[in-house]
């Protein structure tokens, strides 16, 4: 993609730029890293004024996610509700759900859960009148509830949700997403003393770790999951976590 933008800015080709800068926004913010993100966003800015017409909604999320994460909590809901105003045709749905999640997790950011479930109940029925939905939406709105469950102090629901969100991220082939997902799971489960879900969910981030050659944060979990295992006195998991070992010490 970084190609793909080089290519258009010596082409000086302002459709280009902003879609191949929007491209690399988006994947900036799955890793965290906001810094290029907003960068990006300059530049599709920048091209949008060159072309001569206003920001598209999905370019309006992006700022908004950007000004949430940044905590501009005001500047986000603003972004928020102009998609929502937007996005009304069938073909948006997508987009209308997702700046509901937006706002959900605005609300939840913020410690309003009473809004920050209304919110999500409103992107959840959003999302259910997509057709074929992807599943990394079903994966947010999991998120979007464990975070409500953590701010309410319902330990065990946002376990469970984090839980579920692996799966979905799984299912999208978001492996990263997915254990990290797996890993604040079993965090979760290690504080309200439930040791086999705590091995279990560790062992699972631990694997794929190994899976995408991350020996050191593998072996790490790796001891989190024995720990846990010991004291759930399972001793399938504990042979389990043996055989995961031995790979690692192969290694």
């Amino acid at each position: 993609m970084q190609e793909a933008l080089a290519e258009a800015r010596a082409a000086d080709a302002p459709a280009r730029i902003r879609l191949a800068a929007y491209n690399l926004a988006v994947e900036a913010l799955a890793t965290n890293a906001t810094e290029q993100a907003a960068e990006r966003l300059e530049e599709i800015r920048f091209a949008t004024r060159l072309m001569g017409e206003e920001p598209a909604a999905h370019e309006h999320l992006l700022a908004g996610e950007l000004a949430r994460r940044a905590g501009n909590s005001e500047q986000a809901a603003r972004m928020a509700e102009s998609v929502l105003a937007m996005t009304r045709g069938r073909h948006e749905r997508a987009l209308h759900a997702q700046a509901w999640m937006l706002l959900t997790a605005v609300y939840t950011d913020s410690g309003n859960g009473s809004a920050a479930r209304q919110a999500l109940q409103e992107a959840d029925r959003a999302t259910g009148r997509i057709e074929a939905p992807s599943p990394l939406l079903a994966a947010a709105l999991s998120g979007l509830q464990a975070g409500i469950a953590e701010l309410e102090g319902d330990l065990a629901a946002a376990a469970a949700a984090y839980a579920a969100q692996s799966e979905r991220l799984r299912d999208a082939y978001n492996l990263a997403g997915m254990t990290a997902a797996q890993q604040r799971a079993a965090d979760l489960y290690a504080t309200l003393g439930m040791s086999n879900s705590a091995a279990t969910y560790y062992l699972r981030a631990a694997s794929g770790l190994l899976a995408r050659g991350l020996d050191q944060e593998a072996a790490g979990l790796l001891a989190l999951a024995q720990l846990q295992a010991q004291n759930s006195g399972d001793t399938l998991l504990t042979a389990r976590l043996a055989d995961l070992s031995g790979q690692l010490s192969e290694k």
